[in-house]
């Protein structure tokens, strides 16, 4: 998506003449500001690191934005993350009159999108992704929210529970600044990099309970047959800090045979799908006919069309289901583990199959 932010920021954003803050901190954020500078953009929003300066910029609270006199807020962060944090903002936003896009100029408005909803379910279903996989010889899945799943809400609840299992005060907010400033610092940290950052919890604890948790998702998994059965070649592709070694093992705990030479991670590569995890996979099978098969827009469409993938197929995590369900309501009583526990208990189980939601439209049109 690297490519893709500069165009997107330029049609969208670049000359906006009103006061515009910026939601996430990561590196498409730095590449905004290191091409535009500071502009009229006043303020970064990250609720992990406020008071602090990142980029020369100062990370402020909402509160503090909107004293300011924020009028815009840019989303800058995965496809997959997108809807959580507007979530989280829009009812001060909504008070406030302070519009909230994503980096491609989308309002995030929930009158606006049920139309792109509709559109995008209808796309998702198992005869279509047959006749791709046919026609594909190498066939490629992404790993966490695709083939595997995990019986919490938000990725963060795992550290979440090891911080309570251990009684580590802010595990969350230490683990997370970890990883996050190992990967600012250029590099693509693997578990044990960023326990090296930490200090009283340990990676085969967090190892353990992503054992735990880890659920398959098994009309995927059936896809993942159906390619072998068809004599394709299938690789697993994966931007992830957990090493191929940990992720054989618990892809064996769930009964999925993989062999670990055609499981490639990003922490092991060094690279990520954005900027050439796909370059080795496509090294690794020469001139062959790719289909990836993944839940994010931006690593898994976008960045494996940018690097060669000749085909590919979106589908959509669980929890990215639940928002665009009639069920979307339950995620306003998030704030507590325990509840988070729950919910995430009923989307790995109620919304493990990315095909269920093939008549979304009907639904959106009985709203």
């Amino acid at each position: 998506m690297d490519v893709d932010i500069i165009p997107a920021w330029e049609k969208h954003f670049a000359n906006k003449k009103k006061n515009m803050a910026i939601y996430g901190i990561g590196k498409w954020t730095k590449l905004i500001l290191d091409t535009y500078g500071s502009g009229n953009i006043i303020a970064l929003l990250d609720e992990t690191h406020i008071g602090e300066s990142v980029y020369g910029k100062p990370v402020m609270s909402m509160e503090a934005a909107l004293a300011k006199e924020v009028d815009i807020i840019v989303i800058v962060a995965r496809s997959s993350s997108i809807k959580n944090i507007y979530r989280r903002i829009r009812g001060i936003c909504k008070a406030n009159k302070v519009d909230v896009y994503d980096i491609h100029g989308n309002s995030l408005d929930g009158d606006t999108q049920n139309e792109k909803i509709r559109e995008k379910y209808r796309a998702i279903n198992k005869s279509s992704l047959r006749e791709k996989i046919a026609l594909a010889e190498v066939v490629c899945f992404d790993i966490f929210d695709t083939l595997l799943t995990r019986r919490v809400l938000y990725p963060d609840d795992v550290f979440a529970l090891l911080a309570q299992r251990n009684g580590i005060e802010n595990f969350i907010s230490l683990r997370k600044k970890a990883e996050a400033r190992l990967s600012r610092e250029g590099g693509v940290p693997n578990i044990y990099d960023i326990y090296q950052q930490l200090g009283p919890a340990t990676v085969k604890q967090e190892i353990e309970m992503e054992t735990e948790i880890m659920l398959s998702r098994k009309a995927m998994v059936d896809m993942l047959d159906y390619a072998r059965d068809q004599m394709k070649t299938v690789y697993l592709v994966s931007d992830m800090y957990l090493p191929k070694q940990v992720i054989k093992a618990l892809l064996d705990n769930l009964g999925i045979d993989m062999d670990i030479s055609k499981i490639l991670v990003s922490c092991d590569c060094g690279v990520s799908k954005s900027n050439g995890l796909f370059d080795i996979l496509r090294d690794r099978v020469g001139d062959k006919k790719i289909l990836h098969i993944g839940d994010n827009y931006e690593a898994d469409i976008l960045a494996a069309k940018r690097h060669g993938i000749d085909d590919t197929f979106a589908i959509e995590s669980g929890l990215s289901m639940l928002e665009d369900s009639r069920a979307e309501n339950i995620l306003d009583y998030d704030k507590t583990l325990a509840n988070r526990l729950v919910i995430g208990e009923f989307v790995a189980m109620q919304f493990n199959d990315p095909f269920a939601f093939l008549a979304v439209s009907d639904e959106y049109a009985q709203r």
